[in-house]
């Protein structure tokens, strides 16, 4: 982990260094602009904790043009994956996302191990100047935590791309926790995931043999159906229930010509496993987790489930000995609370972009490239880009972000070179 010494100013500061964090640094650093990376973790964090699972797009619309340039001037001899090739996303991390924070020209300006805790404006509070641009005349103030040991970074302009990986949604009805799910995830961590987990791999001997609750009906739920089917199939002894709140007989929507074969894949096989469990899958539809009555540190869990069925409710109690939840992810808007940021209503993401991608199809395929006034907020130079732009909506892609990077960082080093403001002195 990089122990860089903090910096006390910088023309952008950038908040993750995941995908979109890092593309969008490699393209400030190109503009001469004055870059900072705060990572809480490692580069590539978010995606190092599924790095079992193959994504879904190639590797040709998973990076920038320019990173890549970067790479191949920096590490002539380092082999990239193929363009159509599909990596896991812990071969993304080590084959592109690291070599990219390694380049010459972002050398001493990632640091890792570093928290943002809270980002505001110098002078202002959030009800200051509204939404006047004038606010840029106060540089950001971010409150960053480091061994324990908090200071403050300045900066003229922001960029959040921290993700949405750390903050999972809850199972209960409406989103909110189940009565009983927060008591049983902190008794049970080890037996209640709220991410992605290997089944096929290290993790394959904790659910082999075992009683498995899976909640949810995204591609993170066909995802891991894929792998416990497997599991299911050297272990007989594995029993499923999937708990699913879509009312459809065919969950999961087939695109024509889907351009993500693999997606196609697993969301033909989880249509195929709803509507003919076998012996090993209990498939409760039109379902939600209702309440966890009991639980223990090396489980059981004792999980109630509600449902309709034939246009009545139905009431199922059920004893598990794992629950993977996989009900999606929201942003954390904590860190930016103190500044003007106008969000969705429905997504949580910021307005403008949520507005558009909320009128589109749902696939996420089907996406046009966002424009700048998309990503603006009414807090000038504060930027969310990446998958903590989407919100709670599901369609992101790396290829959309690479687009953002570009055009805020466009836009941010010809404004802020055009004025020639010093940073204010503390």
């Amino acid at each position: 982990m990089r122990r860089n010494r903090l910096p006390a100013t910088s023309d952008l500061a950038i908040i993750g260094a995941g995908p979109i964090g890092l593309e969008t640094a490699s393209r400030a650093a190109l503009a001469g602009l004055n870059v900072v990376v705060f990572e809480k973790g490692e580069v590539g964090h978010h995606l190092s904790q599924w790095g079992h699972v193959r994504l879904f797009s190639p590797f040709r619309l998973n990076h920038s043009q320019w990173g890549l340039e970067l790479i191949t001037a920096a590490f002539p001899k380092l082999s990239l994956p193929q363009p159509d090739s599909y990596p896991t996303a812990a071969e993304m991390v080590e084959t592109y996302l690291k070599p990219l924070s390694r380049i010459p020209q972002l050398s001493g300006r990632i640091l890792e191990g570093v928290v943002v805790r809270s980002v505001g404006r110098e002078g202002l509070g959030k009800k200051d100047l509204l939404g006047k641009p004038e606010r840029s005349h106060h540089p950001f103030r971010l409150l960053v935590e480091q061994g324990g040991r908090s200071s403050i970074h300045r900066s003229r302009s922001v960029v959040d791309a921290s993700g949405v990986y750390s903050c999972p949604q809850y199972m209960g009805n409406g989103n909110i926790a189940a009565p009983g799910e927060r008591e049983a995830q902190e008794a049970a961590p080890d037996h209640f995931h709220r991410h992605l987990v290997d089944v096929s791999g290290n993790q394959g001997s904790r659910f082999a043999g075992r009683r498995v609750l899976l909640v949810g009906g995204g591609y993170s739920a066909a995802t891991t159906l894929e792998a416990l089917r497997k599991l299911a199939e050297t272990a007989p002894r594995t029993r499923v229930f999937w708990v699913n709140s879509s009312p459809q007989t065919v969950p999961y929507e087939r695109y024509r010509d889907d351009p993500f074969p693999y997606r196609d894949q697993i969301a033909a096989l989880a249509n195929s496993l709803a509507q003919r469990p076998p012996s090993w899958l209990s498939y409760l539809g039109s379902s939600m987790v209702d309440e966890i009555l009991s639980w223990s540190p090396q489980g059981p869990f004792r999980v109630v489930v509600d449902g309709t069925r034939n246009g009545g409710r139905k009431r199922r109690e059920i004893e598990v000995d794992e629950i993977v939840s996989h009900v999606g992810f929201e942003p954390d808007n904590s860190i930016y609370r103190q500044l003007q940021v106008h969000e969705c209503y429905a997504t949580s993401g910021p307005i403008k972009l949520a507005a558009s991608l909320l009128g589109g199809s749902g696939d996420c395929g089907d996406q046009t490239a966002p424009d700048l006034d998309l990503l603006r907020n009414p807090e000038p130079d504060f930027f969310i880009v990446g998958n903590k732009s989407y919100g709670t909506n599901s369609t992101f892609l790396i290829q959309q972000g690479v687009t953002q990077a570009r055009l805020i960082i466009d836009h941010l080093a010809s404004r802020l070179k055009a004025e020639h403001r010093p940073m204010p002195v503390a």
